[in-house]
């Protein structure tokens, strides 16, 4: 193996711990959820917390409670990097990257070593966008299908980690909120 090959092997060793989506990680808040009642139009919220048969959802100033068999399913939002961000990000990168490209190509070109070609700097700009964008593209599939998680109602014990209150909702909360409890 070459040492181009070398390197490449190793920039893509460190890149890939960057790859991998983290758990539900350490917040004092609880994760974006939407929750599909049955028969009833989503509920977008924050995931305070979950019992066997509640999950509690702060939306916008009141506590609704909702019941796990009225649920159809429960959608968390793990993180912001959809497919649309990741391309804009891999379009601006490639474009940055295509700008210094050509004004390498164009300052060569100037130079007393160049073989006195004709230009044809300005085709680097979209080579590198493609470049950037192709594989690109496999980054923004996996960063669209990991960017929401879906579960039962039920599954309380995978729902625990993304809730404010994983322990279960504090009695000062229910007593001095006006809970809503929704069929």
């Amino acid at each position: 193996m070459n040492g181009i090959g070398r390197v490449l092997c190793v920039v893509a060793v460190l890149s890939l711990p960057g790859c991998i989506h983290p758990g539900a990680g350490i917040s004092p808040l609880g994760r974006q959820a939407t929750i599909h009642p049955i028969g009833g139009s989503p509920w977008k919220g924050e995931l305070l917390a979950v019992s066997s048969d509640t999950v509690w959802l702060l939306t916008g100033d009141f506590v609704s409670a909702l019941r796990s068999d009225a649920i159809d399913r429960v959608v968390i939002r793990r993180h912001d990097f959809d497919a649309q961000r990741t391309f804009k990000w891999m379009t601006i990168a490639g474009a940055a990257t295509g700008v210094a490209l050509m004004i390498s190509c164009t300052t060569y070109k100037a130079s007393p070593d160049a073989d006195g070609g004709s230009g044809g700097c300005v085709g680097t700009i979209p080579f590198a966008v493609l470049t950037f964008l192709l594989p690109g593209s496999l980054f923004a599939l996996s960063n669209h299908l990991s960017a929401h998680q879906r579960f039962a109602p039920r599954d309380t014990y995978r729902l625990l980690p993304y809730a404010r209150f994983p322990q279960g909702l504090p009695d000062t909360i229910r007593m001095v909120s006006r809970v809503h409890a929704r069929p």
